[in-house]
């Protein structure tokens, strides 16, 4: 009888210290992150991305990768901020491109050296390095070479 009365109290002893060492980490997590969370005030901001999800990202930009077939880096060009880029995840921007196709009359049409407005409008994106090809998967040693602040993706329907 004693024995069984005994083990009662160590089980229930066992079970208030397991309660109070979970409750204890789950408490320290929280002020971990309210601490984070003070100190990160200023050094970030946080925005929605073409998701609708919140994504904190720094306050001071300087270097950009981006992963897109032009519009990205077209778009910072009209903003003035071009000298940011640091790499780009597609080919799509430096290629010359080459058409053929049928006319309705039953022609061949054959386009040769179509540039990507971006690459006209700024020639020295040639000298930006390329991490990523069509049909490849990211070089992410050439990406973490290029130590970017940001990197913006580009995310269409074909992706």
């Amino acid at each position: 009888m004693y024995a069984k009365i005994y083990h009662k109290r160590i089980r229930l002893v066992v079970s208030v210290l397991v309660f109070l060492f979970i409750f204890s980490m789950l408490a320290g997590c929280g002020q971990k992150a309210a601490e984070e969370t003070a100190t990160d005030r200023g050094k970030f901001r946080v925005v929605k991305d073409m998701r609708g999800k919140e994504v904190k990202i720094p306050q001071d930009i300087q270097r950009v990768a981006t992963i897109s077939d032009g519009l990205i880096e077209s778009t910072m060009i009209s903003f003035g901020v071009i000298d940011r880029l640091v790499g780009i995840g597609s080919e799509c921007v430096k290629k010359n491109f080459k058409y053929e196709f049928e006319t309705y009359k039953g022609d061949s049409f054959e386009y040769l050296d179509g540039m990507n407005p971006v690459a006209v409008l700024y020639p020295i994106i040639g000298d930006i390095p390329v991490f990523a090809k069509s049909g490849t998967a990211v070089n992410f040693e050439t990406l973490a070479s290029l130590n970017p602040d940001l990197i913006i993706i580009r995310v269409t329907r074909s992706s």
